[in-house]
């Protein structure tokens, strides 16, 4: 069952890998995959958190918007033109996601349960408001657009594939050591029984 669990990952890494050039030259649906690959990304990010210890977040999607918010108004303010620039940002984003993330966190793990999905649900529609009304820095409903890549149009999504997928391989593998390390099991612990965990020291 194991050889055949590594052989299913081999063959799902192949193919994931030689899709968009030869199983799709089409950037349409390359785009769609992007977007899998981000979405499985977030996705991989909440289940550390909520998969592990049973907190429903809700509002997991902040950061994710933070993170975008940043690499798009780092790119607006700081004159990047297109390219493998932007690229660079991504440690940033992350930073500053995090940054967000640690007081956010530390008032939403002030309650328990039920409450706890209502506030982060309540910070989903806080920072969606502010997105839609801090218009000298989000620009609003308008959004803001990235810079324009200055590769050929037939490689337009190509970039942004692989920089995905290999980030998602990141995740999962962080997901995967802290799924195995003494931390893990505390965030296990607090999912199966929350008040035995703290009496034990988790």
């Amino acid at each position: 069952m194991k050889n055949l669990r590594t052989v299913g990952t081999i063959v799902l890494l192949i193919f994931v890998l030689v899709f968009p050039v030869l199983l799709s030259p089409n950037n349409a649906v390359t785009d769609m995959a992007v977007f899998c690959l981000i979405y499985a990304m977030a996705a991989t990010s909440w289940n550390i958190f909520s998969g592990f210890t049973g907190y429903i977040s809700i509002g997991h999607a902040v950061y994710f918007g933070l993170g975008a918010y940043t690499m798009a108004i780092a790119c607006q303010d700081w004159k990047i033109s297109g390219g493998y620039l932007p690229f660079l940002l991504l440690p940033l984003c992350g930073l500053i996601a995090a940054l967000f993330a640690i007081p956010l966190g530390a008032m939403a793990l002030r309650v328990r349960k039920y409450a706890f999905s209502v506030t982060t649900i309540a910070l989903l529609f806080i920072f969606q408001l502010l997105g839609y009304n801090l218009t000298g820095i989000t620009n609003g409903s308008a959004g803001i657009y990235l810079p324009t890549p200055p590769w050929k149009s037939s490689l337009l999504d190509l970039p942004f594939y692989y920089v995905s997928f290999a980030l998602l391989l990141l995740a999962i593998f962080i997901a995967w050591r802290v799924r195995h390390s003494q931390y893990g099991l505390g965030l296990l612990a607090i999912r199966d029984d929350e008040d035995r965990a703290f009496s034990l020291g988790e």
